[in-house]
């Protein structure tokens, strides 16, 4: 009985290890318009995703988080290189390979990412 879940829990390891290694390209995407919101650090990407799922947007300032260079937004569809992302982890640092941001790096919800 204890083999099933370990055989389980090695295979994830393995599908997870090809999916998300250092050089993986995947495609930016959003279900909910033409743009992904980009975060240049973990806190603001907490932020951003508390506001999003709670609809509380009054608490995210986006105007002023994009002023302070803080997030950018990355037309869906867009090039990205994984740079970090933990197995069990949510998010996913990147490096945005095309368009007006190429060469920036910052963080996402690995949900974004195909």
């Amino acid at each position: 009985m204890r083999r099933v879940p370990l055989v389980i829990l090695c295979a994830l390891v393995l599908v997870w290890g090809a999916f998300c290694t250092r050089e993986t390209v995947l495609t930016l995407s959003s279900s909910g318009g033409e743009s992904v919101i980009v975060s240049e650090d973990l806190e603001t990407m907490r932020k951003v995703v508390e506001a999003t799922v709670t609809r509380k947007y009054e608490d995210l300032p986006l105007m002023d988080l994009i002023s302070k260079k803080k997030v950018f937004l990355v037309q869906s569809g867009t090039k990205v290189q994984v740079q970090e992302a933990h197995l069990f982890g949510r998010n996913a640092m990147v490096r945005i390979l095309e368009g007006e941001h190429a060469d920036k790096v910052g963080w996402v919800p690995k949900s974004m990412l195909q």
